[in-house]
């Protein structure tokens, strides 16, 4: 049996007003690291997994919901490099560019020209998308999971 996750949650859910004051500049400061597909994906998974959750559903504040979802990556993940603050910022700004592009397609698909294909409409999705944020949206394996 496997030793249960020891997690600290203490001060990782303040808010970013009173931590920003705090970081380091410059060099003592370490380089970011760019979340690859393999973190990505139990990140979006963690929270499908828990906001699914039948059980608890709406009963539950924010800071439990936060917790869970860190507790479900870290099972997921065998290296965890990430803490929770970190975690749930990178989760803010996928689920921002999850719901663009979803509200792009679902336009596009109201809007669907006679013979045009699902490979037609994603492909219409990726231009507009492109246009409007200035980059390809890079998480469309997420509509998979």
């Amino acid at each position: 049996m496997k030793a249960p996750l020891k997690i600290s949650f203490k001060n990782h859910f303040k808010s970013r007003k009173s931590n920003h004051k705090h970081k380091k500049k410059g060099k003592g400061r370490a380089p970011c690291q760019g979340w690859t597909g393999d973190e990505e994906r139990p990140l979006a998974q963690s929270w499908l997994d828990v906001s699914e959750d039948r059980i608890h559903d709406d009963d539950q504040d924010s800071k439990t919901y936060k917790e869970k979802v860190w507790r479900n990556y870290c099972k997921c993940m065998k290296k965890n490099t990430r803490n929770p603050k970190s975690f749930y910022s990178k989760w803010r700004t996928t689920n921002r560019a999850t719901m663009e592009f979803n509200g792009i397609y679902m336009n596009a698909i109201e809007n669907l020209h006679s013979g045009a294909t699902e490979l037609d409409v994603m492909a219409k999705v990726r231009k507009i998308c492109k246009a409007k944020v200035g980059k390809a949206f890079a998480n469309e394996s997420f509509g998979k999971l």
